[in-house]
């Protein structure tokens, strides 16, 4: 996680759920839930296909964590305005 955003919360569960971690990553107000299969969890350290497909899921979740936090601040500007302009 330090490698896409040391500001991501994560949250990794002990036990997986119907062998699926679902796994929660914060930022501000923001959340945003992926679920990452036990098999690649194990695999993980060993093989570069799994780390390069879990990374790609990170990193798109970071990203649309990203996005929420853009889309908020564009409604609260607008908002703004709105209350401005009355």
């Amino acid at each position: 996680m330090k490698g896409t955003d040391a500001a991501v919360q994560v949250v990794i569960p002990v036990t997986p759920s119907n062998s699926m971690f679902l796994i929660s990553l914060t930022k501000g107000p923001n959340r945003k839930f992926i679920t990452i299969s036990e098999d690649d969890i194990i695999d993980l350290p060993n093989e570069a296909s799994i780390l390069a497909k879990v990374t790609k899921t990170v990193k798109d979740a970071v990203a649309a964590l990203l996005r929420q936090r853009d889309e908020r601040d564009r409604r609260e500007r607008r908002e703004v305005r709105t209350t401005y302009h009355r």
